[in-house]
């Protein structure tokens, strides 16, 4: 009976830190649900949809959980200003200790971020120019 009281609580400290404690220094947004955030309250069809109303609610910068975080900047304004002028401040990727553990590392096109992804781009692109993709070899045969 002790054993599962002191597990139970364990369990509740776990998930009120999760849910609770990670949210305070992140802006507002809709209560995520244990384990898969806001993934089921979003519209399977027309998830954009569900976005734009929580912008409605919670303003053009808000935290939706999927169930890592995910701010959300939802104007114009605020995304150029974001993305352009302070781009490498948000650049990158989130860390996921589970592809890290897999993959021995950031590495690759899709999960390498920062430097490494920049000499990855490069190299990839000279080879498969190398391989005549992107080149116009074809096209006048094509059009005669």
């Amino acid at each position: 009976m002790l054993v599962g009281l002191v597990i139970g609580s364990l369990i509740a400290y776990y998930l009120y830190r999760e849910l609770y404690g990670k949210r305070k220094n992140l802006p507002p947004g809709p209560t995520p649900w244990p384990v898969v955030g806001n993934i089921m309250q979003l519209d399977q069809v027309h998830p954009e949809k569900t976005l734009f109303d929580w912008g409605k609610k919670y303003g053009p910068v808000f935290t939706v959980w999927m169930p890592l975080p995910m701010v959300v900047v939802n104007d114009y304004d605020l995304m150029k200003e974001t993305f352009l002028r302070q781009g490498d401040t948000f650049a990158g990727r989130p860390d996921l200790f589970l592809f890290k553990a897999l993959l021995k590392g950031n590495y690759g096109l899709i999960f390498a971020h920062g430097k490494l992804w920049r000499e990855n781009r490069r190299f990839s692109l000279h080879a498969l120019r190398d391989f005549g993709i992107g080149r116009n070899t074809l096209q006048p045969q094509i059009m005669d």
